[in-house]
């Protein structure tokens, strides 16, 4: 069975008919770790990495396009803007934390 798949894996791939057999065993062996894998999609390094990027992405953003509005009406300042969006993230990550 091994051999079959070696052949078919060497006729579908020419850039790999250089490797031996137990080089692409070995490549069999990495892709079927990788397939079967779980992965814990809420891991806190991944919930506090995605906070920060909405934080600093629409902190940038809202914050420079805070004077365009506040231009239109005193109510949304820029700096009632930027306040808005740090408590909006910081809220969003809290809930994430806490509903793990």
């Amino acid at each position: 069975m091994q051999a079959k798949n070696i052949k078919k894996f060497r006729s579908e791939n020419p850039q790999f008919k250089h490797l031996t057999s137990e080089q692409i065993l070995q490549i069999f062996k990495v892709y079927k770790q990788c397939i079967e894998r779980n992965f814990d999609p809420s891991d806190i390094t991944i919930l506090v990495s995605g906070t920060l990027i909405i934080l600093i992405s629409c902190l940038f953003m809202n914050g420079g396009a805070g004077q365009e509005i506040a231009s239109i009406s005193r109510t949304n300042s820029p700096n009632n803007i930027v306040m808005n969006t740090v408590i909006a993230s910081a809220t969003s990550g809290l809930t994430m934390m806490m509903m793990n």
